[in-house]
């Protein structure tokens, strides 16, 4: 909750003398800073208070947004201060508080750069000279520097009583009035200055003062410097009392007194107010005042207060008030109030109040209407109205009465208007009863959210009785604001409304009803984020408030129960319950304090027709517990803080820790209710094991809250029914389960079962931390019981995860899930890895997991349990409309029972105990806040209303099954020849328990790759016909007989081969010779044939194409004096498909040649001439002739001939055969195995390499 703030107590300090010394070395400072406005002391004696909660919270602002009389000067020059948590370094003037919270302190941080001073400058307008100031205030510390050896920092004090800002003037110094620094060493960060740790009180007396009336003293806090960095230090919770030297002899106390309106009709309402001036010598103290209003029909001593409350303003400022009734019979005229002021000092003042009584004019018909004054929109007008119309509901009275009345119009014909408005009278007066027919004068204002009539100057009653229409209004609404247009009326919702919330039944006499059913907890049924967050849109406009006739807070009697009467402990109103035909008038307003904030609700008692609402009983109590089978039970029960010791600091986190406050009962008396209650409800249930959560956290000796509850259950069900798990005494710990108030924990009937294995808990900083920065979560037991019967077991597994309104790390995401999300799933992940580790060494599987993991059933969290292989007891056996707990009017189940795959199948029935939920929260044991008579009339010792949620009940027969073996499933696959095919295999298990599978027998015309069972066959190259392999499926206890994957490759038919390859001849000038190689898979014939892309260089007849078989020839014939190019396109066919390739043959002429083929096959003819062939990529044929040729054969494997002259032949790349010819020729091979041929003439090859494979022949 959030830190109270409290003034905090003076300590005893000297006075300090006018000896103090002056301020030096403070920094150079920007010019001098003037306060806006000013801050006054007012009287001797009296306190000026300030506690900087006007500040902003949010942004920068300037001096303008400061208290009146405040003001700050930066050494910088800045002219902004900045709301601040304390986690800037830099140097600034600071709002400081947490972010965003109204809760501000001012103050500064120094730096290198910048040295802020903050002050007040405070005026004497006490009538008297002040010689003294009392001064108390916190320090507060939000930011420290950081320090590895102790040092303090301080904002240092000074004042000036002829400064007239935070410079210039003499300035003194009170150092026992410095805000110094509480923590002064360690590592630099942030602070919590609201936290008590980081803030002290501080207080002393500056003596010596002469500061005359009208005078002024300035006060300050100055940045001191220290070495390292400076801390964020701030000012909070100030007071400055003056004391002096009065300017004159005894004054009694006086008073101005006014009324406003000035001017009433008969029956109209005043405000009546006296500014008093008190007395001195010695001051006056409890100034009181009272004013005789028997002229206007009133008391003679009425009480006229300074309390804040309405009509008064502001509380202590001397201002006085009251709200007066003028009677319908006061005759009309002029008017004189007596008033009289007293004080504690048996002295008094007098004085009158003037006031004018005008006469009440008969009611005449009002040309304004209601709906022209409500308007259609979220606000009416303002200024003075007069409307009449039926009183449609009276709450006249004194608050918590609503202080006044409905009244409504026949209507303007416009539905975007109300015809309905509020009258606050603001007295105790008893004007008017429904159905009477009335005119309101007054004046027409908003009122936090709703349109009234206040201030009233007159009230007459028109001297009939009337009635309006009621309108319908149904739901769901089609916006949020629907409902503005009905505001004031008398409504009626004619469909069946369900009660969906009455939290607030005890306190404000409130519940909320809601269309279609009770609301669904929008993640307990679709998934977080955009489902959740619309479904949640969709509730609000599902939802009303029906609530009592009074503002009272814990009201008696709390008049909603079933059947039209009062609530008690043997007629509640249960969640469910519903009603029809609801009537009354609809208002927006709050339910008496901020805990029940502005809303539209239907007020049915007290308005015209209306009265308590008769709710019907449609969702009864149960009588027992829910049958779930089986021949154990186990529990999961949330107990709602059991704590066996009370008080403030009475209690420890564990055995021997810090002290904390106690939870639940607050007394003995209360707890004896409390322990009854609990008994009772798990008597109903009579499980076998139960797992507890919010159990003090007391170890588990014979005082133990853990012992006491098994101590009554055994008073009450007899003596062993049931002993408790010892966790400490089990693991050799202290406080294995943690710290915190609270704990889970376990109870088990020793006559049923007995626990065996190892106790294992979970405290881990991985599970409890849940990875934040903080422990969250509560640590968790298992424990393995074994059924004394039959011998069989199970593990027990409770938990308690933290909640959705604690603070972690990581902020709310929005999604519907709250806060702490992500620490609730991290803990899941840890928990279930640790369960799967056998911590119980045990061996055991059948583990069922209960308690609050604080999670709805489609949160994270639990689809992380069920991901882990855990079956979704309630989720799965009771369906989408299982509840255990109730919030916001939204219900859903945050207490769960998973069961582990093995136990599932044990498991006989599951249900929730609908006991607490559904039933009112003020049914509880509690006694605070209750009357003497509902302290009786709502308790009973019974079953209802133990916890805020449900217990979960889990039927259980144990069993080992027997493992049948699975079973491996043949199949049949077919692909084409040379064609993977993907195979999955199956198998399928009796247990579903997972599977592995194994090849058994490979296929014997293929390969398999892959792992089992998701396979790929590769049948081998050309294979076609039947193939086959074999399996089998283990469930890890058994493996299945092999099955059959049986394949059929079917035949396709292969495409012929066909490749050009070296070895060519030059057969003449213009014709050559190249080798083939052909073929088919499938062993059909081939036929190959040759056509010409330019059949006047090469006739299609020129191209032969002669062998048989795998070897073939082609020889081309240049057309006899046609030099050019021909592409010569060879094709293969086996009488089905073919294949082709081409040669580009280049046929020369006498003259020099320069060809450069292509990077395919070429065949290049040079003719006579001295030619230059480059063959280019592929297998080449190039043949010089006669001439001087340079024949390069570039990539591939080329066979090169110089024919005659001398010739120079490079291979180029690839196996070559390089033939000189006739001729000195030079050959050289280059990269390859090339094979040369000198021929005769002087021949040579430059780089003739034997190693790679190179020969020769006809060559030196």
């Amino acid at each position: 909750m959030p830190h109270v703030r409290k003034t905090p107590a003076r300590r005893a300090l000297a006075a300090l003398t006018s000896a103090a010394t002056a301020l030096l070395g403070m920094a150079v400072l920007a010019p001098a800073a003037h306060a806006a406005g000013q801050a006054s002391l007012t009287a001797l004696g009296t306190a000026y208070t300030q506690d900087f909660d006007s500040l902003l919270a949010t942004g920068t602002g300037t001096e303008a947004d400061l208290p009146a009389g405040w003001t700050f000067v930066e050494s910088s020059g800045n002219t902004t201060y900045s709301a601040g948590t304390g986690s800037s370094t830099s140097g600034d003037t600071y709002s400081f508080g947490s972010a965003g919270a109204t809760e501000r302190a001012f103050g500064s941080l120094n730096s290198s750069s910048n040295s802020p001073t903050v002050g007040v400058v405070l005026t004497n307008s006490t009538g008297a000279t002040i010689t003294s100031l009392d001064v108390a205030f916190t320090a507060e510390q939000w930011r420290h520097g950081g320090a590895t050896t102790a040092r303090t920092d301080r904002l240092t004090f000074g004042y000036s009583t002829d400064a007239t800002g935070l410079t210039g003037g003499t300035w003194l110094a009170a150092p026992a009035m410095d805000a110094a620094s509480s923590v002064t060493s360690g590592t630099a960060g942030p602070l919590d200055g609201n936290a008590a740790a980081n803030r002290n009180a501080v207080s002393g007396t500056v003596s010596g003062l002469s500061v005359p009336d009208g005078g002024t003293i300035v006060l300050r806090w100055a940045s001191a410097d220290v070495s390292g960095s400076d801390d964020g230090l701030a000012i909070d919770d100030l007071s400055i009392t003056p004391h002096g030297t009065p300017g004159g002899g005894p004054t009694n106390p006086s008073g101005a007194g006014s009324a406003d309106p000035a001017s009433v009709v008969q029956g109209g309402t005043t405000t009546l107010t006296v500014d008093t001036t008190p007395g001195i010598n010695p001051d006056s103290t409890e100034l009181a005042v009272t004013a005789d209003l028997t002229s206007i029909g009133g008391s003679a001593t009425a009480t006229l207060a300074d309390d804040g409350v309405a009509p008064d303003v502001t509380a202590g400022d001397g201002t006085f008030t009251a709200a007066a009734t003028v009677a319908a019979s006061t005759a009309p005229g002029a008017k004189s109030l007596p008033f009289t002021v007293t004080d504690a000092q048996d002295r008094s003042g007098t004085g009158n109040i003037a006031l004018t009584v005008t006469a009440l004019e008969p009611c005449a018909a009002s040309d304004q209407t209601i709906g022209s004054v409500q308007t259609s929109g979220a606000a009416g007008i303002t200024g003075t109205v007069t409307v009449q119309g039926v009183v449609v509901a009276d709450y006249e009275g004194a608050s918590p009465k609503l202080r006044g009345f409905y009244v409504q119009d026949s209507g303007d014909g416009d539905a975007a208007t109300s015809d309905g408005i509020f009258v606050f009278e603001g007295d105790n007066a008893d004007r008017v009863a429904v159905g009477d027919v009335v005119q309101v004068s007054g004046t027409a204002s908003e009122n936090q959210g709703q349109t009234q009539i206040s201030s009233t100057t007159g009230i007459a009653a028109c001297g009939t009785t009337g009635t309006v229409p009621t309108t319908e209004v149904t739901l769901p609404l089609t916006a949020a604001d629907d409902l503005e247009r009905y505001e004031g009326m008398l409504v009626s919702f004619p469909q069946e409304l369900s009660v969906t919330e009455h939290y607030q039944l005890g306190r404000f006499g409130q519940v909320t009803l809601s269309q279609g059913g009770r609301l669904q907890q929008p993640t307990n049924v679709v998934a977080p984020g955009g489902a959740a967050n619309d479904l949640q849109a969709a509730n609000n406009l599902r939802r009303i408030i029906v609530d009592d006739d009074t503002q009272a807070q814990n009201p008696d009697p709390i008049q909603f129960g079933r059947g039209g009467q009062p609530l008690s402990a043997s007629n509640t109103l249960r969640g469910g319950d519903t009603i029809t035909g609801l009537h009354g008038v609809m208002t927006y307003t709050w339910g008496g304090n901020s805990a029940s904030p502005n809303a539209y609700r239907v007020r049915p008692i007290g308005s015209l027709g209306g009265g308590a609402p008769d709710f019907q009983p449609d969702n009864p109590r149960p009588s027992a517990a829910p049958s779930v089978g089986g021949s154990l039970t186990v529990v999961g029960m949330n107990l709602l803080n059991y704590f066996n010791t009370f008080g403030a600091n009475a209690c420890t986190g564990g055995v021997g820790g810090a002290p904390t406050d106690c939870r639940g009962a607050d007394s003995q008396a209360e707890f004896d209710r409390q322990w009854r209650k609990t008994v009772a409800a798990i008597e109903k249930m009579n499980p076998d094991i139960i797992g507890v959560n919010e159990i003090e956290n007391d170890g588990y000796g014979s005082t133990s809250a853990l012992a006491d509850l098994a101590g009554h259950l055994n008073a009450e069900m007899g003596a062993g029914t049931y002993a408790y798990l010892d966790v400490d005494a089990r693991t050799g710990q202290v406080d294995a389960l943690g710290s915190d108030a609270i704990k889970v924990g376990l109870l088990y009937k020793p006559a049923t079962v007995t626990p065996v294995g190892t106790t294992a808990v979970l405290n881990s900083v991985a599970f409890v931390n849940g990875g934040d920065s903080a422990p969250r979560n509560r640590a968790t037991v298992a424990q393995a019981f074994e059924e004394n019967a039959t011998g069989e077991r199970l593990i027990v597994n409770a938990n308690h995860l933290k909640s959705k309104g604690s603070a972690c790390d990581a902020p709310d995401a929005g999604d519907g899930q709250g806060n702490c999300n992500q620490v609730r799933v991290n803990a899941v992940n840890t928990l279930t890895e640790w369960l799967a580790s056998d911590p119980t060494e045990t061996g055991d599987t059948d583990i069922l997991l209960v308690g609050d993991y604080n999670s709805y059933a489609m949160e994270d969290p639990i689809t992380a349990l069920q991901d882990a292989g855990y079956t979704h007891l309630i989720k799965t056996r009771l369906g989408p409309d299982a509840y255990s707990y109730a919030f916001d009017g939204q219900w859903g189940y945050l207490d769960h029972a998973l069961a582990s795959e093995s136990l599932d199948s044990q498991v006989t029935g599951v249900a929730d105990y609908h006991i607490n939920a559904d039933e009112p929260a003020v049914l509880d044991y509690n006694t605070n806040f209750k009357s003497a008579n509902l302290i009786s009339s709502l308790y009973a010792p019974d079953e209802f209303r133990v916890s805020d949620h449900d217990p979960v009940i889990v039927g259980l027969d144990l069993f080992t099954p027997v493992n049948e073996p699975p079973v491996a499933n043949d199949q049949s696959v077919t692909t084409p020849e040379d064609t993977p095919v993907g195979i999955t295999l199956t198998g399928s298990d009796p247990q579903s328990d997972p599977l592995t599978y194994t090849v058994t027998s490979e296929p014997s015309h293929g390969t398999l790759s892959g792992t089992a069972p998701d396979l790929t066959y590769t049948p081998d190259p050309n294979y076609n016909g039947p193939d086959s392999f074999t399996f089998t499926v283990s469930d890890g206890e058994s493996t299945s007989a092999p099955a059959t994957v049986s394949i059929s490759v079917t035949a396709v038919n292969d495409a012929p081969r066909l490749s050009i390859l070296t070895g060519g001849t030059c057969l003449n000038d213009t014709a050559g010779r190249m080798n083939l190689s052909t073929g088919d898979l499938d062993g059909d014939a081939v036929r190959v044939t040759g056509t010409s892309s330019n059949t006047a260089v090469v006739p299609n007849s020129n191209i032969v194409v002669s062998g048989n078989g795998a070897t073939r020839t082609v020889a081309v014939t240049g057309k006899a004096g046609k030099p050019g190019r021909a592409v010569i396109t060879l094709t293969a066919s086996d009488g089905t498909t073919t294949v082709k390739r081409s040669i580009t043959v280049w046929i020369g002429n006498k003259a020099a040649n320069t060809y450069t083929g292509s990077n395919g096959s070429d065949m290049m003819l040079g003719g006579g001439g001295n030619d230059r062939l480059t063959g280019g990529g592929g297998i080449d044929l190039l043949c010089g002739a006669g001439g001087n040729d340079r024949l390069t054969g570039g990539e591939g494997d080329d066979t090169l001939n110089g024919g005659d002259g001398t010739d120079v032949l490079i291979g180029g790349g690839g196996d070559d055969i390089l033939m000189g010819g006739n001729g000195a020729d030079t050959m050289t091979g280059n990269a390859g195995a090339d094979f040369f041929d000198g021929g005769p003439g002087a021949d040579r090859a430059t780089d003739f390499r034997a190693a790679q494979g190179d020969r020769k022949v006809n060559t030196p």
